[in-house]
């Protein structure tokens, strides 16, 4: 288990409730705990995709598959992007 599990938690919680901001809060304390947590990274680009951010969010989704690269839906949506 990481050491960011439980914060990531709270923030796929808050963000399946809409509440981005507190979703956003919760990952950057995963990410703060776990700089490596690559679901902490896939949600702080759903946060930031959310708040209209499009070129930090990919930038977090890049990292996130840097991090695991056996992420076939978010590769398909990064590689879709255009540059």
């Amino acid at each position: 288990a990481s050491p960011g599990d439980a914060a990531y938690g709270r923030s796929v919680s808050k963000y399946a409730a809409h509440d981005i901001d507190g979703a956003w809060r919760a990952v950057y304390e995963a990410l703060t705990a776990d700089p490596n947590h690559w679901q902490a990274w896939q949600m702080m680009g759903n946060c930031q995709y959310a708040k209209g951010d499009r070129a930090g969010a990919l930038t977090s989704y890049r990292r996130s598959l840097q991090l695991h690269p056996d992420n076939p839906a978010l590769k398909a949506f990064v590689d879709a992007q255009p540059r």
